[in-house]
């Protein structure tokens, strides 16, 4: 068996926990907000993480010099084939102005050419891809459901979370914000 996120649970396993986010309806919600409290505040917060894209670079989040939406999906994933294609329209739309777009493979079994093909089929965005082989990014921002969705500061704070495909207005709408616009 492979080992899958919390360590040890199979690829069958992993595939159908994440099955039931895979998908599933719309739960989007700014998760850092003016009225949280300091503890709270933190609990939003992303520590310095590092992972590697499948070209070769390694990549923070937080990204020191702007906001970085971070989407978690897997190469067998149907419903990621639409999420890939909406954080492609966020690239193009406000890459330019300093939105980062990172998309990682959150099943520890994928190799890079699954990858590559879930990418073609999505119609190859540019934008960042990473597999992530040891599960620590996914252990580490508690990712429960594929289709996740963060939108994380230069500060490191989580402006918006989905633990579902968002929807693409409201994820929209959080961007600006982040950019300033």
């Amino acid at each position: 068996m492979t080992p899958g996120i919390g360590g040890g649970i199979g690829t069958v396993a992993l595939a159908a926990a994440f099955l039931a986010g895979c998908g599933s309806p719309e739960a989007t919600s700014p998760v850092a907000s003016e009225s949280a409290s300091p503890a709270q505040a933190e609990s939003h917060r992303v520590r310095h993480l590092t992972i590697r894209t499948t070209d070769g670079r390694t990549l923070s989040v937080p990204d020191p010099q702007r906001p970085t939406v971070v989407y978690f999906m897997a190469a067998w994933c149907v419903s990621c084939i639409q999420g890939a294609r909406q954080m492609a329209n966020l690239q193009r739309e406000y890459g330019a102005r300093g939105l980062q777009v990172l998309a990682i493979d959150a099943d520890q079994a994928e190799t890079a050419e699954n990858l590559a093909r879930f990418r073609g089929l999505a119609g190859d965005p540019e934008y960042d891809w990473a597999l992530d082989t040891d599960g620590r990014i996914t252990q580490a921002l508690a990712i429960r459901s594929l289709d996740a969705t963060l939108l994380v500061s230069p500060k490191g704070e989580v402006l918006f979370r989905s633990e579902s495909l968002p929807n693409p207005n409201t994820l929209r709408r959080a961007v600006q914000l982040a950019l300033g616009l």
